[in-house]
């Protein structure tokens, strides 16, 4: 038995590419596993618990011991900018003489010395070429921590000019034995979260009636469809709400798909102003006109 709504979505993506530049995040809410940071050596008094990557209050270091974090071998080579920024937090109360190192492995190892900063979030420069991410603290002497610690909480490495925003290239409808068929397309999307789809037939309330996953991040053509089953016969008119991961939304639309009775061959098109137009070329809000003299109002993206 069919459902009074059923929605489908579909992706066309990946045609020439095999990744595309996203976010890579950790939040160190799980540790050891595949594709996972790790403690490269057996040291004691670090691990992971509670979201973080943890220097522990108490036990001993070994004077000159590095204890070190590594993170999962990276591949960047599909990002856009040469120079990516990581974003990391940290809470240290470190030993006097003790320091607190961020290295990447670039054809060797570079640093940024983390000692003297104060708790809180930074940013930090990684080239693209870099393949592994690392956290270090290098003891200056033997003996109790007596209650010192590094906790970090989570890192980012993101693509600073991998910023496009939502490009909508297509969003029409049509009917088809009772049914009508949403589409729209994407030539790019950035951060972008899911599309809501909403239905009036008054054009003044809305409701939304399918919620699609968007592709996050992407630079490839993706088409969506969603199907609306056994609509009533009247004017049915729907729009498009696209939301980014950090809740700001996008309104697309109204379209229009009269699913009344047929109203004969397209007569003309006009814009808002009452002049003809090439529907073929036209852009926003276009009405379209019929051999039965009814109108129906579109938008063109």
């Amino acid at each position: 038995m069919k459902r009074l709504l059923l929605i489908l979505a579909v992706l066309f993506w990946f045609f020439s590419h095999s990744q595309t530049p996203h976010p890579y995040i950790d939040q160190f809410d799980s540790f050891g596993g595949a594709g996972e940071w790790s403690l490269v050596t057996s040291q004691g008094n670090t691990g992971s618990h509670g979201g973080f990557l943890c220097y522990n209050l108490t036990g001993t270091y070994l004077n000159g011991e590095y204890y070190s974090f590594e993170s999962p071998t990276l591949d960047l080579s599909n990002w856009v900018a040469n120079t990516l920024d990581l974003d990391f937090s940290m809470q240290k109360s470190l030993r006097n003489g003790d320091n607190l190192y961020l290295y990447y492995f670039d054809n060797g190892w570079f640093f940024f010395d983390l000692t003297n900063l104060a708790d809180g979030a930074y940013t930090a420069p990684i080239p693209k070429t870099a393949t592994l991410l690392s956290f270090d603290l290098d003891a200056a002497g033997n003996g109790s921590l007596n209650n010192k610690y590094v906790h970090i909480d989570f890192v980012r490495l993101s693509d600073p000019d991998f910023s496009l925003p939502v490009e909508l290239v297509m969003f029409e409808g049509k009917t088809e034995d009772k049914t009508n068929i949403i589409e729209w397309a994407t030539m790019s999307e950035y951060n972008s979260e899911r599309f809501e789809l909403q239905k009036s037939t008054d054009d003044e309330d809305w409701r939304t009636i399918n919620t699609t996953p968007a592709a996050g991040n992407s630079v490839e053509y993706i088409q969506y469809v969603a199907l609306d089953c056994f609509v009533a016969p009247v004017m049915n008119y729907y729009r498009l709400l696209q939301y980014d991961i950090d809740g700001a939304v996008d309104v697309y639309g109204p379209i229009a798909i009269d699913n009344l009775v047929s109203r004969g061959n397209l007569l003309y098109s006009v814009n808002l102003e009452g002049k003809r137009i090439d529907p073929s070329t036209a852009k926003g809000i276009v009405i379209e006109v019929y051999e039965n003299g009814s109108i129906r109002k579109v938008f063109k993206p």
